[in-house]
């Protein structure tokens, strides 16, 4: 009985080498990400409540918190978008079954979420330029739908780590690598933090402190992985 081809263990390879390659880029981005989100989460309230008559060293520490962020999801969308979706469009190449569900989840998931993030940050530096020139109306509409944005940002970003830590334990399964599991279960704690953190702001920042120690050990495990697929 034909049971149809093996699978591509070429596209196996590839995914890794992507995947690897992009969590490094996802490393940096995630400490310039945390840096620049501290900042923000001292400056917002200090906006808001100055609306009517703003601080120039608050939309100082504010701009100067948000640029680092942007810098920050810039990198990351680069990451992501050159990176680590394409790892698990190969890796969905190589077995659909498993990683179908975990590809989809990353593409909408982590592209969205960081586009989002971007967009919220643009408004919030608009809202910080509506503030100094005297516009306190349009500063607290521009912010508050800021705030929206952000909080769509977390939701989808919750659903792309979801697809990481999903695709994590499939890697698990496939090559026998423990580290991958460990990742996965940091994704899936980080993942946690951040529906926590959308009523309680401050768990954000452990959030992502989470989530750079998740990179650190997909990393760690993409090493790993590679020398096995090699050496098959």
């Amino acid at each position: 009985m034909n049971e149809g081809p093996p699978p591509n263990v070429q596209d196996l390879r590839m995914g890794l080498v992507k995947l690897k390659t992009g969590s490094i880029l996802l490393i940096i981005a995630t400490v310039i990400m945390i840096v620049g989100s501290a900042g923000l989460s001292l400056s917002a309230p200090l906006l808001i409540g100055s609306a009517l008559g703003i601080a120039p060293a608050v939309a100082l520490i504010t701009l100067t918190a948000a640029v680092v962020a942007i810098i920050g999801i810039v990198l990351g969308l680069i990451g992501i978008y050159i990176y680590v979706v394409p790892a698990y469009s190969r890796l969905r190449s190589f077995d659909e079954e498993r990683f179908g569900t975990a590809s989809t989840l990353v593409k909408v998931g982590l592209l969205g979420g960081l586009i989002s993030f971007l967009i919220a940050l643009a408004l919030l530096l608009a809202a910080v330029g509506a503030a100094v020139s005297g516009g306190a109306g349009a500063a607290v509409g521009l912010g508050l739908l800021s705030i929206g944005l952000f909080i769509l940002a977390v939701i989808l970003l919750i659903i792309g780590k979801a697809g990481i830590a999903v695709g994590s334990f499939k890697l698990s399964g496939v090559i026998n690598e423990t580290l991958f599991i460990i990742a996965g279960v940091f994704f899936v704690v980080s993942l946690i933090l951040d529906i926590v953190g959308i009523a309680f702001k401050p768990v954000i920042l452990a959030s992502s402190a989470t989530e750079l120690v998740a990179w650190i050990f997909t990393y760690a495990a993409c090493c790993s992985a590679l020398r096995k697929v090699i050496l098959k």
